[in-house]
């Protein structure tokens, strides 16, 4: 296991591939919140990277919700950068403002992180950055191909991603198609596919529109519904 290498954007502070590298994997860990990746648990032979990875290069202005204000575990790994354009709302329950926090953080290109880090092989890449995934993989050239990878598609839009109280599950995708139609999603698929991976979607739970998770998922009248999961995973030829 010596010889295995991971990646994982937008790692959070929960839920991470460090257990890997306490089986002997080497890594990279990348989590644009300085707060949570402080506070990871620092493993030999794990590089640790406080940037947002983007299609381009710069520097820019994370938005998250303060990690340590008490709030459910998931919301720690919520986040987005200004050239997301607001692919994740934060308004769902306006009492969350309170808790918004900024900062500017560098801005890379994954091509450059790999090519900083002299990094010569990819066993395991996961990409969780709430709907930021595609323009990353968009410009990523994978000329050091991942073997196997998971990518979040919880934020990505969708055919009939605005939620609705009168139909089933709030109207939210239930079928890969719903994925599909949407072009700048079919692009991504197409584009790993042309890569020779195989694409299996796992997830698309989703809530009851009236069934509630917690009071933050929701607005002041209790009105919500959210897709609970959603990830694809695509295996190298």
């Amino acid at each position: 296991m010596t010889n295995k290498f991971f990646i994982e954007i937008g790692s959070s502070d929960f839920d991470t591939l460090l257990p890997l590298a306490k089986q002997g994997w080497k890594g990279m860990v990348v989590e644009a919140v300085p707060d949570l990746i402080n506070n990871l648990e620092k493993v030999k032979g794990v590089i640790y990277e406080n940037v947002a990875v983007w299609d381009k290069k710069g520097t820019t202005t994370i938005q998250y919700y303060d990690p340590n204000m008490g709030l459910p575990e998931w919301s720690r790994g919520v986040g987005q950068i200004a050239q997301a354009s607001d692919q994740l709302n934060y308004n769902r329950n306006p009492q969350w403002d309170n808790y918004k926090r900024t900062t500017k953080v560098p801005m890379v290109r994954l091509d450059d992180l790999i090519t900083k880090h002299k990094i010569k092989k990819i066993d395991f890449l996961k990409v969780d950055i709430e709907g930021g995934e595609r323009p990353i993989l968009m410009d990523y050239s994978f000329k050091v191909a991942p073997t196997l990878m998971r990518i979040e598609i919880e934020h990505w839009p969708w055919e009939q991603r605005m939620g609705h109280p009168e139909l089933e599950n709030g109207g939210y995708p239930k079928i890969w198609e719903d994925l599909l139609a949407v072009p700048e999603n079919k692009a991504v698929i197409d584009k790993l596919e042309k890569l020779g991976y195989k694409i299996f979607w796992a997830g698309g739970a989703t809530t009851n529109w009236n069934s509630k998770i917690d009071n933050y998922s929701y607005d002041s009248q209790g009105k919500g519904g959210y897709l609970l999961s959603g990830d694809i995973w695509a295996i190298g030829g």
